[in-house]
């Protein structure tokens, strides 16, 4: 089986994601005096995307995007913190046996040749 991967477009990051961290990257990680260069919001959000979708190492990410390594680390870091913070907002599990079992049934007639067992509809 061949997995299409799309990327997002340009108005998906900055209509969508980028408002949905730019409030937390501007709040936690604002520092207006410019010391040490500080990267800008959207450049870290482009970056760590590029980070997540390739799966290339930071050091090869960082090059591509004119950034050190330790720099990428840091960004992956916050970006990640940042969108895992939202997840409760946008991910629902069931709560129930049942709604569980169903969301096994669901996913196993998408993707029913990985034979994967549901550790959450078994506790």
């Amino acid at each position: 089986m061949q997995f299409k991967f799309n990327r997002f477009s340009k108005t998906t990051v900055l209509q969508s994601l980028m408002p949905l961290v730019f409030n937390d990257i501007e709040a936690e990680f604002n520092d207006n005096s410019m010391r040490g260069l500080p990267i800008p919001p959207l450049l870290k959000l482009l970056a760590v995307l590029r980070y997540y979708g390739t799966g290339n190492f930071q050091i090869v990410t960082g090059d591509l995007v004119g950034i050190s390594q330790p720099t990428i680390s840091r960004c992956v870091k916050d970006i990640s913190r940042i969108i895992a913070s939202k997840l409760p907002t946008f991910v629902k599990f069931p709560a129930t046996l049942e709604g569980k079992i169903h969301n096994q049934v669901l996913f196993s007639n998408i993707a029913s040749n990985f034979k994967i067992i549901c550790s959450l509809c078994f506790k």
